[in-house]
This record gives C-alpha cells, structure tokens and sequence, in this order.
C-alpha cells in the first residue's frame, strides 16, 4: 500500500542498507503468509479426503 511504502521510506530514508533489510523482511513476511494458506488450503483438502463420522 501506499502508506506502507510512505512508512518504509520515513524509516529507512536513503539508506541502502536499511532498504535491503527492509526488502529481506518483506519478503519473510509474503513467504510466512503463503505458508499460512498453505498450510490451511492441506487442512481443508484433508477434512474433504478423510470425513469425520
């Protein structure tokens, strides 16, 4: 979004090093954010597969 770039440019100004970390957490976050839905979208296929009762 805009207002998180806006935050991320106050924070790490012109330094290129505090970008590049700031770049590293983005994309660990994406990542832990794609392996949430995974792992959400196997526990759903799993109930479909295997059903209680």
């Amino acid at each position: 979004s805009n207002l998180a770039y806006e935050m991320t440019a106050e924070l790490c100004g012109t330094d290129d090093a505090k970008w590049a970390e700031a770049t590293v957490a983005v994309k660990q976050a994406l990542q832990a954010r794609i392996n949430l839905w995974d792992g959400i979208l196997e526990g759903i296929k799993a109930m479909f597969a295997h059903p209680v009762g």
